[in-house]
Parts: structure tokens; sequence; C-alpha cells
């Protein structure tokens, strides 16, 4: 069945296939969203939301390199669930699912059940969690925004009016408002609305009628957000965190690559870490282009031929628009080129890679004249989509069955260093609960059970100093006293002076520093002594630090 016969595509059995799959894709990533901690990522999404969720002023009070609305939300869910990397994790998980929902949506409206279940339970069995660390990162809730914005649009393609394209312009504003490089969606719709007149889907009047609605939905996002930013008095503050400083981190990240350009397109195609089977992510942006083209080539075509067979039209428009947003999706594969960024971008293309073998091998079976019936795509196209992603859900299940069962706590599994036996214990700390319900390797329980301990001692013996963390690590900001802002989330964030203000602090305030033996400055030496070297394991991947220590000012 495809999109143009759809009369209701919608049906009691569609909303118990979307309870099981937001049920399953909210269990499956939850699970493995609790075993290890990530000290820097899960650190920085919780000091922020934790802040926010505390009255601060986001920008002004605390600092992100992202947009609002992710924050907010995960500032929710702190708010909801307590102060902990958990809580955060929540958040992020149930957003998840929502995108596995659309996938399934999305999918069912050009194919059907089957199909659309299977695009979305591969989605959720090529997950990057289940050999790394899980992220709380704000490309989860633009992803799913920008699902909900290629949703609205479709429906638009399908049924007119203005209610789903205003609705498309709010949602793809929101995935700009949770990540700036996701928010290309804004102008991947502005761009399918300029060729669906191109093509002679509406008229020039319709089309402005269409992209007034459209950015009447993103002028109002945009002008929440902004309104809530000015009026707080962080505008400075949000232009130089979240604007300025991200480009810069986009340009820092060419490296040796030459130019701009020529890191995105090296980026682009995918990570290569195992060639064997990492091909995946190259393949799907591959089917979006070639979706892409054939649609609009298509479309194309029949506008000069004077095609009248709307049904058609109306399939090949939708299929316009579905390309069109998974290539803005796409971009999300820089700066960073790494099995999370590669899921991120291309969880949209799950659709396009199901929806590509449907045609196709509908297409066959009609050359072939042989019966077009509907069990025979379904059989066939399921086929295809496993053995296309078998060799890839096989490694990810074998990795992640050692993950739960056998756990590397925050250390990233590879087949090699897979270690079977060694057990997980649930973390738990009343006085400080940030990790509380999370599964860590006996070395991380090690380090943080002394590092809490420390703290706790610390606080008793100072109780009128603040603690500043001076390490990349960001969750040890989450200890601080006082919140002086940036000198204690850990970070410059763009900061011309931070590095003069946060001496002059110290050198007035002689606070409790947080400090490592791969970063700690030399002066520090003069004036601080050592409280404790923390043991164990703090579960940084991406050694960013050296062993933690803890100093104190000598008088």
């Amino acid at each position: 069945m495809t999109i143009a016969h759809q009369k209701c595509p919608f049906s009691y059995k569609d909303l118990i296939c979307v309870a099981f799959i937001v049920i399953i894709s909210y269990w499956v990533a939850y699970s493995f969203a609790l075993r290890g901690i990530d000290p820097h990522h899960d650190g920085f999404m919780l000091k922020t939301a934790a802040d926010v969720a505390n009255g601060l002023i986001l920008y002004k009070d605390t600092y992100t390199q992202y947009t609002s609305l992710g924050i907010y939300l995960q500032a929710f869910g702190v708010s909801l669930f307590g102060e902990s990397v958990r809580s955060i994790h929540i958040m992020t998980c149930i957003f998840h699912a929502f995108s596995t929902c659309l996938i399934y949506i999305i999918t069912r409206r050009f194919s059907n059940r089957i199909i659309g279940m299977l695009a979305a339970l591969i989605a959720i069995s090529l997950g990057y969690y289940y050999f790394w660390n899980f992220h709380p990162w704000s490309n989860v809730f633009a992803v799913t925004f920008l699902l909900a914005a290629c949703l609205c649009m479709i429906r638009f393609i399908e049924q007119r009016g203005t209610k789903n394209i205003f609705l498309a312009g709010v949602f793809a504003a929101c995935t700009f408002w949770c990540k700036q490089t996701v928010g290309l969606s804004i102008f991947a719709g502005l761009v399918l609305l300029l060729l669906l007149w191109l093509c002679r889907f509406s008229s020039r009047k319709e089309t402005l009628g269409n992209i007034s609605w459209y950015l009447l939905g993103n002028i109002l996002v945009f002008g929440i957000f902004m309104s809530i930013i000015i009026i707080q008095g962080a505008f400075s503050d949000w232009w130089l965190q979240a604007i300025e400083n991200g480009a810069q981190f986009a340009v820092d990240r060419i490296g040796d690559q030459g130019s701009l350009a020529a890191a995105i397109w090296n980026n682009l195609w995918g990570v290569n870490y195992n060639p064997q089977y990492d091909w995946i992510w190259s393949l799907l942006p591959a089917l979006s282009l070639v979706l892409f083209g054939t649609a609009l080539t298509r479309l194309l075509i029949g506008r000069r031929q004077g095609q009248k067979r709307i049904g058609n039209k109306i399939r090949l428009c939708a299929y316009l628009c579905l390309s069109i947003f998974c290539l803005s999706s796409w971009f999300q594969y820089y700066p960073i080129s790494c099995y999370r960024h590669a899921e991120w971008g291309a969880y949209p293309m799950f659709c396009v890679l199901a929806v590509v073998l449907w045609e196709t091998i509908t297409f066959l079976l009609q050359k072939m004249k042989r019966p077009r019936k509907s069990a025979w795509c379904t059989l066939l196209t399921c086929a295809v989509l496993l053995a296309i992603c078998s060799t890839n859900i096989f490694v990810r299940f074998h990795l992640g069955y050692d993950k739960l069962t056998g756990s590397q706590g925050s250390k990233p599994i590879t087949d090699s260093e897979a270690s079977h036996g060694q057990s997980t214990i649930l973390y738990n700390n009343k006085e400080f609960p940030f990790l509380n319900g999370l599964y860590l390797s006996p070395s991380e329980v090690i380090f943080y059970d002394a590092f809490n301990q420390s703290i706790a001692e610390i606080k008793n013996i100072y109780p009128d100093k603040n603690i500043v963390n001076i390490t990349q690590l960001i969750l040890f900001s989450s200890y601080t006293t006082e919140n002086v802002f940036p000198k204690t989330f850990g970070v410059s964030g763009g900061y011309d002076s931070f590095e003069t203000d946060l001496q002059e602090y110290i050198n007035t305030e002689s606070p409790i520093l947080i400090a490592d033996t791969k970063t700690l400055p030399s002066e520090l030496g003069q004036n601080y002594i050592l409280f404790a070297k923390i043991p164990g394991t703090s579960g940084d991947v991406f050694d960013l630090a050296g062993d933690i220590i803890i100093l104190v000012p000598q008088n």
C-alpha cells in the first residue's frame, strides 16, 4: 500500500505497534544507559541541567555550548527524578523512544505495518550504546523534533492545509533550539516548499502562503526562546557560548584536512573504525541522496510531460520530503565523526532504507510480471533489510551482552577487549546522589566512594570554603558549594579572560581545588597542599585528565 492509497493510515493495530516500539526502545536504551559513567559528557549535561533546575539563568549563570531547549528538557528531568546522571538519561531515553516511534509511523505511511516495525527494530538494534557509553546529548532531542517536522510536512503533502505546515515550522525550529547543526532542518522545509512549486505541486500564490505559515512556526519558537534570553540578560553570553564557541569548535576540528569543506566532506561519509561493518553509516546517506535524486527527477520529468497521475505525484513529493529532511540530519556527522554522531545523524534514514528497498522490490516484481502481492513484497523487503544489517546487529548484540553481563564499566568495548564474568555494582550514595542507580565497575566504585568520602571530610573541615573543579571532568563541578560562573564550571566556554579570572579567584578566595596530575598548573604548588589522591578509575574514557587529586590551601 503506497502513501497515495492510504485513506486511513492509522488504526488501533498501529497504536499497539507504536506502544510496543516505545516500550522496547525505551527499555533497551535505558538498560544500557545505566551501565558506566562518562564524567566529562554526563557531567557536562548534568551540571547545566541541575543549575537551571535550581533556578540559575542559562548562559548567564551556567554554561552550555548548545541552544536552550535540550537543556530545559534535561532540567525538567532533574526536577522530576532528582539531581543525578540517571535522571538526564531517563529523559534522553524517553525522546529516543519517541524518535523510534516516529520511524515506524513515517515508514508505515509508505509501506505497511510489518516493514514499519522492522525499520524501527533495526534502528533500535544498531545503537552505539551496546558497546559505548550512553550519552544524554542534545542531538537525541533534536532528532525527535526533526522527525516530527518531517511527518508534518508529509501530512501537508497528503492533505494540504496550513495546520501541518505550521507545526512543521514549529518542530523544525525546535531542532535548532536543541542542537544548532540539526537546525538545518529549517532550511530543509524551505527548500522542499520551493521544489514543490518548481514541480508544480503548488502554485506561486500557494507556495508564498505555505512559506509564510512555515516561517510563522519558526518565528514563534525563535521569538519565545530569544525573548527568554533577552529578558534574562543573557544574550551576549548565549551568543558567545552557543554561536561563536560552537562555530570555533567546528573550525578547530579541521585539523590537517586543509579546509572546512574538506573536513565536512570527509566526516559525512561516516566512521571507519571497522570497515567490515561500518559501511552502513555511509550506505544510509547514499540511499537518501539516491531517493532525493530519483524523486526530484521523476517529478521534473512528469512536470514537463504534463503528468496527471495525482496519486503518484503525491507519493513522489512525500519521498522528496523524507529525503530532504534526512539529508539535513546527515550534517550531524560533523564535527565529530564517531558511532554516536553517526547514529544520531542517520537515525531518520532508517525510514529511507526500508522505503527504498520496498519500492525497489515492488518495481522488480512488476518488471518480472509477477503478481504484485503485498506478502511477497513484505517478505523480500524484510529478507534484504535483515541481510544488509545482520552483521551490524550481530556485533552489537554480542558486545551488548558482554556489557550487560560482564561489565567493562565505562571502558568502551571492542570485540578483542570484551571481558566475560566481571561483575558490576549498583552504586548508591545518600549524601552525593549524582551517580545513584548506575552500574559501575569495581574500580569505579572504589574511585567514587573515595572521592565522595574526601569531599564529605573537606566540607566538615572547611565548611566556608567553596569547591572548584579545574579538570575537564565536569561531573566534579556538581560538587561546587557556590556556583561562581564560569570559574566553577570547569571549562573556559570561549571566555578569553577565563584563565586570568580563575587564577585571580583562586588567589583571593583560596577555594578547595579538584585537579588532576595531567593538567595541574605549576603555580598552584606554592599555595596548596595535597589533601587526597583518589584511587581507582573515574570512567574517563577519553583520557582528558590524569590522576584526580584534591588540593586544600596551606593556610
